[in-house]
């Protein structure tokens, strides 16, 4: 037994885009949402990122560290200095800080890359001037 179905046969949203039927306040909108969900994409990168932050830095600060001990250990004998303390120069009372949320922001940027990249809305809302 066949059972009507109450879906209307409308035009989805990228079809009328496509076709150049929208109109520029329905182009607006569609902009407005998918630069919002790529907002809430890098902000919640960026909050995961700043659990990571620690672990990165200290994947980039090792390669300064060895050279810094390297250079260490070629005007103390071989040997490092007992109160040799490897870390980067902090000038500011809140430098430290500034660090972690630079890097948290770019391992968000990085994290969300996907999601973000995926909103971009010149080639998905306005298709027909990318094609030609």
């Amino acid at each position: 037994m066949n059972l009507p179905t109450l879906r209307r046969n409308r035009k989805t949203q990228f079809a009328r885009a496509a076709d150049g039927s929208m109109t520029l306040m329905e182009h607006l909108y569609e902009l407005r949402d998918r630069l919002f969900r790529a907002c809430v994409a890098i902000v919640i990168g960026t909050i995961v990122g700043w659990f990571l932050a620690d672990w990165v830095l200290h994947i980039l600060q090792s390669p300064y560290c060895d050279f810094t001990a390297s250079i260490a250990r070629e005007k103390n004998g071989g040997a490092l200095p007992a109160d040799w303390d490897c870390g980067f120069v902090q000038l500011g009372v809140t430098d430290l800080l500034v660090l972690k949320l630079k890097i948290a922001m770019w391992c968000g940027l990085i994290i969300s890359a996907p999601l973000w990249n995926h909103e971009r809305p010149v080639t998905s809302v306005f298709p027909a001037p990318t094609i030609k």
